[in-house]
């Protein structure tokens, strides 16, 4: 996929070096809060 790119967004496919963040924002039970299925485990990313 192309990225999308605004002003102020920019829109991509997950990288390898995401995961330590997107770990981190999974763990976060504030944000957790809004999801209303959670995972589990790892799963592997697409």
């Amino acid at each position: 996929m192309k990225p999308i790119e605004t002003e102020r967004l920019r829109i991509r496919n997950w990288l390898d070096s995401d995961r330590p963040l997107f770990a981190e924002i999974n763990a976060d039970p504030k944000v957790m809060e809004f999801f209303p299925r959670r995972r589990t485990g790892p799963r592997p990313m697409r």
